[in-house]
Order: structure tokens, then sequence, then C-alpha cells
């Protein structure tokens, strides 16, 4: 059976049979491939992915949908296709939207709610159809709209006790949200006519609305005033806090004459999920003012850092458009990953291939031979002749590539360039070939089929790939051996848009490394290590990213800047496409179109690991293991998720404050050593691209659907005495623990 049969098809035309990838997995691999094979259970998590607690009134649909992800075990890759049960368990009345949802491609499934007429609890459980997994369980609650009555006279001071007076509040403490001017109190108890209260210890004298809510449905507002009590927060220069928004409370009350930066950001780790997050500033007052309350709306466009001005702009469209080569490298992860569950049965107990090694005799020039190219969907069976061949590579050349596009010097300096740089680098960096062929070299065949994989006028093009199909013996499709893939010159445009001699050999150099580096972690991983699983796509691309760059920097140590710039300008480029859309760009992806903007962030991210965490031994490290994702990068480094991903947000916005520069002051962790984002990931006359907001004049919330490793900047300057910042949900309450949302505070100056 063709392997192009049952994965997936690797370009929007191309086909794959519906439900045969899930059935291949559940049942067992050996359906998955030609030689016999041990089963492999693939075993699924389903877990929320939105909020699991809601608020409406009766007979009206709850403000979010419902919404699970489900994802294999094993590498944590989501699942799609997977059928989603859903059923009404608890409540009279209530209508679901659909029963039964099928996952999408980052594995999510939503339904809606409708809550009956009466008021109470109602229950909706989701469960696979196929019974794994277990169950998970969405509460939603039918309420009338709170009244708050009566509020405590005279001036509150913060940190005290009080009790607020109305009706149909919550007998539950933790549903009750009681906001003093957008900020979230302590529920310390309650009924449905009483509430205990504790005042913020936040807040700055002034005259506040109160309200009570219940998720989005909330009490008309009453003017309390606070005393001149409130706590602060006296962050020397270089200091930080850190906020839980799904803390009872989450807020800290900044003095005036500094400078700050604020970095939000969700720890959790379900791609694909969004949380509704709202940073809330409040500015100090005098004890009888009063103060407009902007409603919270929209998340406002990113404004460009006041320290270099306004930066370019560019479309949301710009930002998410489809990259090839990211689209393709994703597609062959995917692909691997069916690939590991059967591999089990070709790896020896030692954890070397079980098969003994075909002896080959060295490449001659000039020797013919065919080999299997993915190709659509399928393979294409293509002649070779071996053009150039080196101490650690064999360059072959399709015979339908068109005459004299590269001559006997570019295939001589290609291998000399992979002789001398690449190969010495990336397995010095990253781990072993396995010589699968014995010929003791890794093939690079130039082939117009790569060249086809790109559609006319797309944006980018393919330039080459590795497939870990090719290090499995008895596999349809297999080469048996270390083979690349590249595509070649085309200045007539014979295979698709035309590919100029110059800009393909300015590319092939980065390729190389790139894929070489997929090609050894296949081997550490699949073969050495017998993982039960692939590696998740945006871990495995910032390694194969890392590539490029340690090439790049060697080139740069020996003196040769022309040369490093060829392995250096793609992470620029993707760097910068990240940095103009870094709130919205998710850095642990793992399903969607491969755009620039997530290859930049999974590349900013390990570099500032490595960087960080033991320089080049830890990228083997992240390479020679089982460990999967968040926690294979928890487990290489030491540090919690979330204190990674603030640190790392802090390090990108750069500049040259002291509170991120005095080595006697700063933090070490809020800065890349060696990397310098503002200067070396922008041209002389650009501005940096990082959008940053704006807090501390006024009054203000600002709204962001945070998605996980997304981290969102903020620049706070209190303009007169002290300003307040709040962290909540989408209504001022507590956000979901698994969002894993949190609030950086950074003392700048």
């Amino acid at each position: 059976m063709s392997p192009g049969a049952d994965l997936p098809s690797p370009t929007p035309g191309g086909r794959a049979r519906p439900g045969a990838l899930l059935l291949c997995l559940a049942v067992a691999a050996a359906s998955c491939g030609d030689g016999p094979a041990a089963p492999r259970a693939d075993v699924l998590e389903l877990s929320p992915a939105g909020p699991e607690l809601q608020f409406s009134p009766p007979g009206s649909p709850t403000p979010e949908p419902l919404t699970v992800h489900v994802r294999r075990a094993s590498d944590l890759a989501p699942r799609q296709g997977v059928e989603v049960a859903w059923s009404v368990v608890e409540g009279e009345g209530a209508v679901l939207g659909r029963a039964v949802v099928s996952t999408d491609s980052a594995g999510l499934a939503s339904t809606t709610l409708v809550l009956g007429p009466g008021t109470g609890r109602y229950a909706v459980r989701a469960e696979l159809v196929q019974g794994q997994a277990g169950a998970v369980e969405f509460e939603a609650w039918a309420v009338e709209a709170p009244v708050l009555s009566r509020v405590p006279g005279g001036l509150l001071e913060p940190g005290a006790t009080v009790t607020l007076e109305g009706g149909n509040f919550s007998p539950v403490a933790a549903h009750d949200v009681v906001l003093f001017g957008g900020v979230r109190a302590r529920v310390l108890a309650a009924t449905p006519s009483t509430l205990q209260v504790e005042v913020p210890r936040c807040l700055p004298p002034r005259s506040v609305p109160v309200t009570v809510s219940l998720g989005a449905v909330a009490s008309p507002p009453r003017l309390v005033d606070i005393g001149d009590g409130g706590d602060l927060a006296p962050l020397a220069v270089g200091a930080s806090l850190e906020l839980d928004g799904s803390a009872p409370t989450a807020c800290a009350r900044l003095p005036s004459g500094g400078r700050y930066l604020a970095l939000v950001r969700s720890a959790g780790t379900v791609a694909g999920a969004r949380h509704r997050v709202g940073i809330r500033s409040l500015v100090a007052e005098g004890p009888s003012g009063s103060a407009d309350f902007p409603a919270a709306g929209p998340r406002p466009a990113a404004s460009a850092d006041p320290i270099d001005g306004p930066g370019p702009e560019a479309s949301d469209a710009s930002l998410a458009r489809p990259d090839p080569q990211g689209a393709w490298d994703r597609m062959l992860r995917l692909r691997e990953r069916v690939l590991i569950a059967s591999v089990s049965a070709h790896v020896g107990s030692a954890g070397t291939p079980a098969a003994p090694a075909r002896v080959q005799a060295v490449p001659a020039m000039g020797q013919e031979r065919r080999f299997n190219v993915l190709s659509g969907g399928d393979f294409v069976e293509v002649r070779g002749v071996a053009r150039h061949v080196g101490e650690h590579v064999a360059l072959y050349e399709d015979v339908e590539t068109p005459a004299e596009v590269l001559d006997a010097d570019d295939y001589a300096l290609m291998a000399e360039r992979f002789d001398d740089l690449i190969h010495p680098v990336v397995t010095s960096a990253f781990g072993r070939v396995p010589d699968l062929d014995a010929n003791e070299r890794v093939v690079v065949l130039l082939t117009p089929q790569v060249n086809r994989l790109t559609p006319r006028s797309s944006d980018g093009f393919i330039g080459g790939f590795f497939y870990g199909l090719d290090l499995l013996k008895g596999r349809t499709g297999s080469n048996e051996g270390e083979v690349f893939y590249t595509l070649v010159p085309d200045p007539q445009g014979l295979f698709g848009d035309p590919r100029p001699r110059n800009l393909v050999a300015s590319s092939l150099p980065a390729i190389l490394a790139h894929e070489f580096q997929h090609m050894i972690h296949f081997n550490e991983r699949v073969l050495h290590l017998d993982a039960p699983g692939a590696e998740a796509v945006w871990l495995s691309e910032g390694l194969a990213q890392m590539a490029e760059d340690l090439v790049g920097r060697e080139a740069r140590a020996r003196g040769d800047e022309s040369e490093a710039l060829l392995f250096e300008k793609g992470n620029l480029v993707r760097a910068r496409r990240y940095l103009e859309a870094a709130d919205e760009t998710s850095l642990i992806i793992a399903s969607g179109s491969g755009s620039l903007a997530e290859r930049g962030a999974g590349w900013l991210f390990v570099r500032y690991l490595e960087e960080q965490y033991g320089g080049v031994p830890l990228l083997g490290t992240l390479t020679r293991t089982t460990g999967t994702s968040t926690g294979n990068v928890t487990a290489a480094t030491g540090s919690a998720w979330p204190e990674l991903l603030g640190d790392w947000g802090v390090a990108l916005f750069d500049g040259d404050a002291p509170g991120l520069t005095d080595p006697l002051l700063a933090n070490p962790r809020h800065r890349y050593p060696r990397l310098r984002p503002r200067r070396d990931l922008v041209g002389h006359a650009e501005a940096y691209p990082l959008g940053v907001l704006q807090l501390g004049g006024s009054d203000a919330t600002l709204m962001f659907d945070a998605m996980p490793a997304s981290p969102a900047h903020v620049l706070v300057e209190p303009s007169a005495g002290t300003v307040t910042l709040a962290l909540g949900g989408a209504d001022g309450g507590p956000t979901s623990p698994a969002a894993g949302v949190y609030l950086r505070i950074v003392r700048l100056r």
C-alpha cells in the first residue's frame, strides 16, 4: 500500500481518504506500513479549551461556545476528525446546537448551549464517541441580574472587610465577581442577599463604581469612596512582580516617577485555544473625584513602541500569509508521526535499526540511480546522476533538470560547503546520522519534483525537504538511506514559477542545514531512542532553524560575512514577521498553514533557550530525548513554563532602559545574552516592529484574545500620582487556571 494513500495530503490539491489516518493509529500501527509492526495504542487526551463555567439569563445562550480539545498523549499532536458527543446531564429545557461535532485541524470541537427557562445549574458533558479519554463537564448557570441595593458609606479603607447588600447573588462565593473600579475584590462569604468582600488593597484614594456580576450578567454600579491606605508596589529599577489571573484578586498599585513594562501571556498548552483577558488601569485622583470607565471592547490595534517611533504597517492578511516551505515541513512532520507509531517493529532492542545495513559502494561520479520522491500525495520515481561526491555528501541531479543550469563548479562549491561547514557544525550540535545505506555519505537530490510542489503564483516557495520514511527499511517509497531533496534552478518556469539560478544558489545552503537537522533529529529520537511519538512541530522547526543559525555563526567566526548571511537571513526575516504580530501568533501552534510569523517565533524562543540555558549543548539535549513540546523544554532547562514565557517575553522587548541593561539592577533572564533584537533584527533605517500598547495616563481597559505562548507588551507610565493595574478575564473575574494567564510587571526606569 502506498504511504501516500493513508497519510495527510501534502498539498491543498492532494486527496487523502477521510478517517484512514484515525483508523491506522487507533487500531494498530501494523496497518500503516508494508512490513510487520507491533501495535502501538493511540491514546487520546480530551480537555476543555474554553470557559468551563458561564452565566446567562434564563432562556439565553451562553456568552461563549463550549469547546474541547483532543490531542494524542504521546506527542501532544492535535487530532482532526475525532467525533465528540455532547449531552445535557443536568437542567431542564436546555438546547445544544449540535450533539456530535468532529474536531478541526487544531483538534478543537465546539457546540452552543441555550439555557432552559428556569434559573439554576445546567451541566453539559463532552466525551469521545469511541469512548476514549474520559469526559469533560461544563457548567452553566441561568441567573437573574444581581441587584446591588446598599454599599457602605464613608471612606472604605483598602484591605477592609465590608458587606454589600442586594439580591440575586450566588451563595457560592467563587461565582460572585465584585469589581471596584474594574479591580476584582476577594469575596469572603456569600448569601443570596449579602456579600462579604475585602476591598482591594491596590486601590488609590478616589471614588470608584462598585458592581456585582455573575459572568456577563452585572448589576448597575454604585459609587463608593476609597481611603488613602492602599498598598504600593515600590519596585526597584530592574525588579518585577507577577500577577496570576486565576487568583481571587490580581492587582498592583505602581508609584509615579517610574516607567514599567507589563507583559501579559497565556501559559496554557492547548494549541489553538483563545482566552479573553483584560488589563485594567486605574489612575489616582482625589477622594471626591470621579472618572469615566470606558467599556471593555475589542483589543486596540498595536501601536509602535514610542522608543522608536511608528513602525512599518502590516495587514493581518500579510502576517498570517501561508509560507509554502513552513506548511510543507509541517505536513512532513505530521506524516512522520504516523510512521513513528509503527517504527518499533523496525528498531532493535539496542536502539539501532533492526535490519543490517545494505553495504553500498561509495557513489562514483556519473553513476545513475533511481529515487522515490514524495510529490502530490504519492511517490514519483526519478533517475538521478551523481554530479559530485564529497567526503560527507553525494550530490545527484535529476535527469529532467534543464541542461547547464548548474555546472561542475556549482556542485563542487555545494559539496565543499556541506563537508567543511554544515556537516561538522550540525553533527557536533545535534547528533549523528545512521548511515543506513553504508555509503558514508548523505545524498542530496536536486530535482524538478521539488519545484512542482509550489503552486504557481505562491508567496514563497518550497526549497527542499527531508522525509523520515527514507530512514526506514521495507517501506513503500523509502529510499533506505540518508536523502535530501531540493529544487533546481528553473529560469524559464518549466516546472512552476521561474526560479533564477542565483535565487536557488543563495537558498540552498540554509535549506541543507535545516533539513540535515531534521534527519539527525529523526535518527536520534526515533531510531536510537525509540520515542513513542514525534516532537511537537513548533519545537522541531525551531531546532532546525537553529541549525541554520549555528552554521551562520561559524561562518561569521571564520570571517566570512557573506557566507554567514546565506544561513542567517531567513531567520531574520521570519523573526521580523513574528514581532509584527507577536500578540496574535502562538509559539506552540500545532496546526495551520505554517506562517512566517509562527516560524519566527520558534527560532526566537529556541535561540533564547540556547543563550540562557547552557549554549549549544542544550540544543543537543532537546534533540536527543523522548520528551515532547513544553515538557521537553522544562525538563532541559529546569524552569517552569510560565516563567520561561515571561522571561522570553521581556527579552523580546529589549531596549536600553537600566531595568534591562544595568548588570547590577536587571534580571539577566530578561535579556538575550548575545542577540540584540532591536539592533540585529532590523535594518539601519527601520523601526523595531514589536507592537507595544500604552497605559497609565487615564482609566482604561485593554482586552486581548490571548493565545497560548503569545505575549502582549504594554508600556505603563503614570502621568501623575499612582496607577493600579488589574488582571482578569472577559468580565473582570478570574481566568481559568488551565489558561495560565499571568501579568509580569518590570520596572524599566
